[in-house]
């Protein structure tokens, strides 16, 4: 899953486009860290929360997002919808 999470949201086209680069750039990245596929479902879907919650809590600059998610995700650590 993952993606879809980003593609389905509720923001602008521009948004929209930023999300989606900035969940495809940061999971080119980390990728190959994963090979069973519950652990790469689990890390999509994580991403995707990661980057929304970014989104929510009103990041739009793209590298600081994909830094910060990079972060995150690789820490286990999910952002609620607060951005918290």
């Amino acid at each position: 899953m993952g993606r879809p999470l980003i593609d389905t949201a509720s923001y602008d086209q521009d948004t929209l486009k930023m999300l989606s680069q900035a969940f495809d750039d940061v999971w080119q990245e980390m990728a190959g860290n994963y090979h069973a596929q519950a652990m790469i479902e689990d890390r999509r879907n994580r991403l995707a929360t990661i980057i929304l919650g970014l989104a929510d809590g009103g990041e739009r600059d793209l590298a600081r997002m994909q830094a910060c998610a990079t972060k995150l995700v690789t820490r286990g650590v999910r952002l609620n919808a607060s951005g918290t």
